[in-house]
């Protein structure tokens, strides 16, 4: 039987102000620049939603179903033979022109699958918060930045 697992990535740092890394994480145009092509093949993005092929588990789907300005922004989709699972990005500003923002998954995953992908899906989330703090290139986003 599957049980809801949540995982919360530690806080991280944006070198951006709100108003661009919130209307940079609500539109998944922007993302294409961070899909790691040895993994992720057929990437097809909208503003609302996204889709791709994950080497070697098969199909992904994902959908923006909130936005709440400068704080919240809320994910769900399917996954590995329709797994659902939702992503919360929650957003703070401390006032110094960056971002501190962690990410929520929860998904339902039975207990022998949370003993095999935990780890792995707790290292995503970590690579995923490195990234984000090492992007270096806010102030040249242009392409689908606009205010909240």
């Amino acid at each position: 039987m599957a049980e809801v697992s949540e995982f919360i990535s530690r806080t991280g740092t944006a070198r951006a102000a709100p108003g661009v890394f919130f209307s940079f994480a609500g539109d998944f145009r922007n993302f294409s620049r961070f899909i790691p092509e040895e993994n992720v093949s057929d990437w097809q993005a909208g503003r609302d939603s996204c889709s791709f092929e994950i080497s070697p588990l098969g199909k992904a789907s994902v959908s923006i179903t909130e936005r709440k300005p400068l704080s919240l922004i809320k994910y769900e989709g399917e996954a590995i033979s329709s797994v659902p699972f939702k992503i919360w990005l929650q957003m703070t500003d401390p006032g110094d022109a960056a971002t501190r923002f962690r990410i929520v998954l929860r998904t339902e995953l039975n207990p022998f699958f949370r003993m095999m992908a935990s780890g792995a899906i707790e290292q995503y989330l970590s690579r995923l918060v490195d990234e984000i703090e090492s992007f270096s290139g806010w102030d040249d986003i242009t392409e689908y930045t606009q205010s909240p």
